[in-house]
C-alpha cells in the first residue's frame, strides 16, 4: 500500500500521487479521476475513461526497429524540400 499527506493548494488540498503508481494504472497529467467515498469512510480513486483523450491507457513501449519497420531507404529520396514562404520575424537562416 502506498501512502500520501493530504496538503494545502490555494485554497483548496490535494494529494500527491507517485509516479510509480500512475504509471502503474497509466495516468498522466491531466487525467480525469472520479473521486467517491465509502460506507466505511474509505476514498476511492477510479480513472474517468475519456474516449476524446485516451491516455488514460497504458501504452507498449516501441522499440526503434518497430518504429521503422515498414521505413526503406529508397522511399528518403522520394521526400521533396517543403517552401515554408518568406522569412518573417527574427529567424536566422543560413
Amino acid at each position: 500500500m502506498t501512502t500520501a499527506t493530504l496538503t494545502r493548494w490555494g485554497n483548496s488540498q490535494g494529494i500527491r500521487l507517485p509516479k510509480e503508481l500512475c504509471r502503474a494504472c497509466g495516468l498522466r497529467v491531466g487525467a480525469k479521476i472520479a473521486i467517491s467515498r465509502e460506507r466505511d469512510d474509505s476514498i476511492v480513486l477510479k480513472a474517468v475513461k475519456d474516449p476524446a483523450r485516451p491516455h488514460y491507457q497504458r501504452r507498449r513501449i516501441m522499440t526503434t526497429e518497430e518504429l521503422f519497420k515498414d521505413w526503406h531507404p529508397s522511399s528518403a529520396s522520394k521526400i521533396k524540400e517543403m517552401d515554408w514562404g518568406e522569412d518573417v520575424g527574427s529567424e536566422v537562416v543560413e
